[in-house]
């Protein structure tokens, strides 16, 4: 259970690293008005940003394994 949870979101995280990074980082900066000041001041907060959402990744697959768990469902 706890191996499935933090391997879910350790996936999560590398999807979201994928998305916003080499494969559309590019275009959602220029979409949402991010300029190089606005990232550099950005970065200074990003390990905080990053610890909290790992966290909330962990607390959501422990509430859907529960969830499946109670309910008995198994595929």
């Amino acid at each position: 259970m706890y191996l499935s949870i933090s391997v879910g979101a350790v996936l999560c995280m590398a999807f979201g690293f994928l998305w916003y990074g080499p494969l559309f980082g590019t275009i959602w900066k220029t979409a949402t008005g991010i300029t190089p000041e606005i990232e550099a001041g950005m970065k200074a907060t990003m390990a905080r940003k990053y610890s909290v959402n790992f966290a909330g990744q962990v607390v959501t697959g422990f509430v859907i394994y529960t969830l499946f768990r109670m309910t008995g469902v198994t595929t």
